[in-house]
């Protein structure tokens, strides 16, 4: 059993180190963060122009609300 497991192991610990040496997992984590951030962005934008859409008329006599 423990030949069979053998090269198994190795096979994973390869992979591992590969992963770790190449900084996969932050590279993973710094697109998924930039892509987050844009998403938030857009939305940000999108609720600026629906706010600025909506705003009521002012009143005459009546200063503008911010």
């Amino acid at each position: 059993m423990a030949r069979i497991l053998g090269p198994v192991g190795e096979l994973v610990h390869d992979a591992a180190a590969a992963l770790i040496d190449n900084k996969i997992p932050q590279k993973i984590s710094d697109s998924v963060t930039g892509f987050v951030s844009a998403g938030f962005g857009i939305v940000n934008d999108v609720l600026g122009i629906v706010r600025d859409l909506t705003k009521p008329e002012a009143a005459p006599g009546k200063p503008p609300q911010s």
